[in-house]
């Protein structure tokens, strides 16, 4: 008897650490931790926080906040397109790692990251969210919005990540969320607008 209660607590282990996929177990994760295509993609990323549950008069539930992005990728060119709680919609331009930046207000400006100091530029992606990945904070597979998912815990932050593509499926930090849709190839070449290009020669 002490056997089999012996071997099902072994099984229920490795079913937590390393999951079980229709009778195949799933492996724990490896390097490279988190993948996001960079060339010829679309995503959407999907922003949440306290605000959003806030009382309508508190200050919090009026703060002027992302509520969503709408990220294409061609080539060396990112567009970042901006929903924003008021219902402002700005647009964001990367050529390759200088940042075209639209304010709410409607102004436009450019910045090198070479010249500025760290953490000035802010990007939703890996570069980001997900360098703190490693064995070391992997807890267990889940079910994430329906996905199977490696889940990663460090501090305040969570991550979700797609066991099959490596793709992110969420990260939480604090009271935010940010929720990732991939959508697959971008269909056209992105092409920067005029002003947006002239900002652009200003620091070239």
């Amino acid at each position: 008897m002490s056997k089999y209660i012996s071997m099902v607590v072994c099984l229920g282990m490795m079913s937590w650490l390393f999951g079980v996929d229709e009778g195949k177990i799933i492996p724990p994760p490896s390097a490279p931790f988190v993948v996001i295509p960079v060339n010829n993609i679309s995503y959407t990323m999907e922003i949440g926080s306290a605000a959003d549950t806030a009382p309508a008069s508190s200050p919090l539930a009026k703060s002027l906040r992302i509520k969503k992005i709408e990220v294409s990728q061609s080539g060396n060119i990112r567009r970042d397109q901006s929903l924003w709680s008021d219902g402002t919609q700005t647009e964001d331009w990367y050529v390759d790692e200088i940042y075209i930046y639209q304010d709410p207000r409607g102004w436009i400006t450019s910045l090198n990251p070479k010249t500025m100091s760290s953490g000035t530029i802010q990007r939703r992606d890996a570069s980001d969210y997900f360098k703190w990945l490693s064995l070391d904070n992997y807890k267990k597979i889940v079910l994430y919005e329906g996905k199977k998912a490696y889940q990663y815990s460090e501090n305040d932050q969570t991550a979700w990540i797609d066991v099959t593509t490596l793709f992110p499926l969420a990260y939480q930090r604090g009271t935010e969320t940010c929720v990732y849709r991939f959508k697959g190839p971008f269909p056209e070449e992105l092409v920067l607008p005029k002003k947006y290009k002239a900002e652009l020669d200003k620091i070239r």
